[in-house]
């Protein structure tokens, strides 16, 4: 038994077995092989000699190779939408294969008109990427409005979408989980909790730290508001306490509250004193 695929003998990757019915003879072959784009329509033959065949047996598939995008997200220019400014809002489809490919945008369930599409294009080894465009000038009535990039694509089961709501009030905040320092701290240790918040827009922002659901009052230290050149703010929130026996699996919550959440958004922390076999745990 001989599969080829290209011309390419790679018969030394199957697998053969062999049975016996009565005075019959029955053999399987099996090949596990991963194709790569460039064997999108490669065609596999697999060929069987038998004494009692008058020449050769053929088998012949095409193989059809598909890649699923490496990512889908939308972005936005600029970062901060404004009311009476202009927004462009991409949604940009990485490393898929093959290249055709439908991308389309609806706007609170209507389908919008006016898009602008660069590519699909060459990526690294032959697959495609592609940048699809809408630009709008932003009146007041568009805050909340949801834009829904839809994908189509034949390695899609069914269009994928990935959405971005229009946030007047600016950029919010995203809050990272509490690290605690020492991370099992014993009685009478220095212990510091922090709490990173990042990328929000305007730069006020209230950060409340609670102690089993009491709020505290000392020890709580902010970092200043440091603005990155894309002119998002980032600042780090700690609270510091000396450790104390009773604080053994208490629940420390970081509550950030900012004017472009809809809610807001707390981070906990269990804590546990070393020397003590309960464990600690991080949740949102």
């Amino acid at each position: 038994m001989e599969p080829l695929l290209s011309a390419e003998d790679i018969t030394g990757h199957a697998s053969h077995s062999v049975t016996k019915s009565g005075r019959v003879f029955n053999m399987t072959s099996e090949l596990s092989y991963t194709p790569s784009v460039r064997d999108h329509g490669a065609k596999m033959v697999c060929e069987v000699k038998h004494k009692a065949f008058r020449g050769l047996r053929r088998l012949e598939k095409h193989i059809n190779v598909v890649a699923r995008p490496n990512k889908m997200y939308i972005t936005s220019s600029p970062l901060v939408p404004r009311a009476g400014e202009k927004l462009a809002l991409s949604c940009i489809v990485e490393k898929f294969y093959p290249k055709p490919i439908e991308v389309s945008w609806v706007k609170n369930r209507e389908a919008l008109t006016g898009v602008t599409q660069y590519g699909p294009f060459p990526r690294d080894n032959d697959y495609y990427s592609v940048w699809n465009q809408i630009e709008f000038v932003l009146s007041e009535k568009d805050d909340g409005a949801i834009f829904i990039c839809q994908i189509t694509h034949n390695s899609l089961g069914s269009p994928a979408e990935v959405s971005y709501e229009i946030n007047l009030k600016g950029m919010p905040p995203e809050v990272q989980y509490i690290s605690a320092d020492p991370p099992d701290p014993g009685v009478g240790a220095e212990t510091r909790l922090s709490c990173m918040i990042q990328n929000f827009f305007p730069m006020d922002i209230e950060v409340v730290w609670l102690r089993n659901g009491v709020q505290q009052d000392f020890g709580v230290f902010n970092s200043p508001c440091v603005q990155s050149s894309r002119g998002l703010y980032s600042m780090c929130a700690m609270l510091k306490f000396i450790a104390q026996a009773g604080d053994h699996e208490s629940v420390f919550t970081c509550r950030v509250q900012h004017v472009a959440l809809k809610s807001c958004q707390e981070r906990t922390y269990t804590l546990t004193l070393s020397g003590s076999s309960a464990s600690s745990s991080n949740g949102s």
